[in-house]
């Protein structure tokens, strides 16, 4: 009887605790609809583009990298921290005879910077200065936020890639992570190492994410187009105008269900679809560090990630 009563009292203990977990995590699962979410109507409209004529990037629009070197990468060699090997310059970015090129070369460069803040682990304070040594640089293009940026529409992009272990090519949209951790990325076309043959899309939020691999069975080093159709409710992509995925924000509800919501309601929740914000757009050709996708001795250089034009089509 002692024993019995034991184990009642154990599981009078542990059973509102699991209860109150499972109702938490259900809760994660799900968005409170609030008001009708506006789904774009009509057909897709070109409103804005680039197609890359003349001889200079038009810095009004884009930068020539994003983000810098970290200053306590010098402390590890970079395939052990996972950091990527190139360093951006924006003389790897050209454009000639009507197209972009983004262009991976091996060479030997130093970047100097300065700490932004204080690094106790290294023994630095704000504004010591740092050198980082670079075996490798490439090109990457970003749009300018306070100029550019983006709130659904199809993304498309036309280019053809280059062909090499570690080459690491992607075009994607980009929203920032700040201090709620809603980083928002829609990854439109990335191949982590354009010797193998596995093409890849994927959706991020925070720490959610949702990945779909494809492979590869048409020419990377032939011209072709890559897109995103990103609206409220889903994310649709193409290649060569084919449809190959679509991701859904809500477990059982698309544009249509969500139009015809008249009262606030709760929807099961895709968690890795982005929120409802403004991202910038990046295109970029970075070198691989990872085992299995690295940069190895047979890997040609200069790589080109060249692109013929950018599109952003919008609906009404």
């Amino acid at each position: 009887m002692q024993h019995f009563t034991y184990i009642l009292l154990i599981l009078l203990w542990i059973t509102p605790s699991l209860l109150y977990s499972q109702y938490k995590d259900r809760q994660q699962k799900r968005e409170k609809i609030r008001a009708v979410i506006p789904c774009p109507q009509g057909e897709y409209q070109l409103v804005w583009h680039d197609e890359f004529e003349g001889s200079q990037l038009d810095t009004s629009i884009w930068r020539t990298a994003y983000g810098n070197p970290k200053p306590w990468d010098c402390t590890l060699p970079r395939k052990e921290c996972g950091t990527e090997l190139q360093l951006y310059q924006a003389s790897n970015v050209v454009l000639s005879d009507g197209t972009l090129k983004l262009i991976a070369r091996k060479e030997n460069v130093v970047y100097k910077g300065i700490y932004g803040e204080d690094h106790t682990c290294a023994n630095r304070i704000k504004g010591d200065s740092f050198n980082l040594a670079f075996d490798y640089t490439s090109g990457a293009i970003e749009t300018k936020s306070d100029t550019i940026a983006f709130q659904y529409g199809r993304f498309e992009i036309r280019c053809r890639l280059p062909v090499g272990a570690g080459m690491w090519p992607a075009f994607w949209l980009w929203g920032g992570g700040g201090a709620t951790g809603r980083a928002g990325e829609i990854d439109i076309l990335e191949i982590f190492s354009t010797d193998q043959p596995v093409y890849t899309t994927s959706v991020h939020n925070g720490n959610k994410k949702a990945r779909v691999d494809k492979v590869i069975d048409w020419d990377i080093q032939e011209w072709h187009t890559y897109a995103a159709e990103w609206e409220p409710t889903a994310i649709n992509y193409y290649i060569d105008d084919q449809l190959i995925r679509t991701f859904q924000r809500f477990k059982k509800a698309n544009c249509e269900d969500i139009n015809s919501i008249t009262r606030a309601r709760s929807l099961r929740r895709n968690e890795a679809f982005p929120w409802q914000q403004w991202m910038v757009l990046r295109l970029n050709l970075a070198l691989n560090p990872e085992a299995g996708m690295e940069v190895t001795s047979a890997t040609p250089f200069p790589g080109i990630m060249e692109v013929d034009y950018v599109r952003l089509y919008q609906k009404d």
